[in-house]
């Protein structure tokens, strides 16, 4: 019951629509919501989470249609016309605030990182794409004497991919 009261709030408030009358209150977080489909699953610690599918009156047919287009021009300005969206609705952010302290200096976590486009990190966000990237996209800057958890992460999930690929060989 909690959930469902926690989910409703949420498609009510962020969302902007309304449950009783089936329809939009005006723009939400991803923008005037046209219609959804949720999906409640039950994850192994016994703990209910939701999958839903919106869909938003910014991203209409026609935008859709010319994201397909033949004419390879039409296509790109779709493109860049949904990224621009895509881009001005989601942000990921760690804060003007966030410092890492090291033994000698205080290290801004921007400069941990490797320099990456805008489509690299599109392409991380995709479950075929980002296979070949291996992390590249986040690809730590060599920094003597900082140790982060970032860090230490990446080279652990390294190794076992380095592990992986002995393994496979060997077969």
């Amino acid at each position: 019951m909690e959930y469902q009261s926690i989910m409703n709030i949420v498609i009510e408030s962020l969302f902007q629509w309304d449950i009783k009358n089936q329809t939009s209150k005006g723009p939400g977080i991803f923008g005037t919501t046209v219609a959804f489909a949720p999906a409640d699953e039950e994850q192994g610690r016994k703990t209910l989470h939701k999958h839903i599918q919106l869909w938003v009156k910014e991203i209409d047919h026609k935008l859709r249609a010319r994201l397909f287009d033949n004419d390879s021009n039409v296509r790109n300005k779709a493109r860049l016309q949904f990224q621009e969206y895509i881009d001005k609705i989601m942000c990921a952010s760690y804060g003007v605030d966030l410092e890492i302290p090291t033994s000698s200096t205080v290290v801004k976590p921007e400069s941990l990182y490797q320099d990456a486009t805008s489509q690299q990190f599109r392409d991380a966000r995709h479950e075929d794409l980002c296979v070949p990237i291996v992390g590249t996209v986040i690809q730590p800057k060599h920094r003597p004497g900082l140790i982060s958890p970032d860090i230490l992460l990446h080279q652990v999930l390294q190794h076992m991919s380095e592990l992986a690929l002995e393994n496979t060989d060997d077969t």
